[in-house]
């Protein structure tokens, strides 16, 4: 199983976060670069392709505003039953995807 909290938030949505959490987490942990919002979830998913098990799972959290693109992603690259799971609020903001080699 791999479970990941990438950063997933375009330095251009900055101005969304809540102060609170800006105060308290580095921004390193949080932002990426708007051209490529994707980049840490298509990384970690090549990794968890080279190292899963079959039936391994993937889990990632999601920006709410790209959890459609980030389940496109893993189909894409072969994860199995992808699901968008959503938060307390109704938010879609986790994605999951089984490795299950052909």
């Amino acid at each position: 199983m791999v479970v990941s909290n990438p950063p997933y938030i375009p330095h251009s949505e900055k101005s969304l976060v809540p102060e609170h959490v800006l105060a308290h987490e580095p921004a390193l942990a949080l932002f990426v670069d708007d051209p490529d919002p994707l980049l840490f979830y298509s990384t970690i998913a090549d990794f968890s392709l080279e190292k899963l098990r079959p039936g391994g799972v993937l889990f990632f959290e999601c920006n709410e505003f790209n959890a459609t693109e980030v389940a496109n992603m893993l189909r894409q690259k072969g994860f199995s039953k992808v699901e968008l799971r959503k938060d307390l609020s109704g938010a879609e903001r986790m994605a999951k995807g089984i490795f299950e080699p052909i």
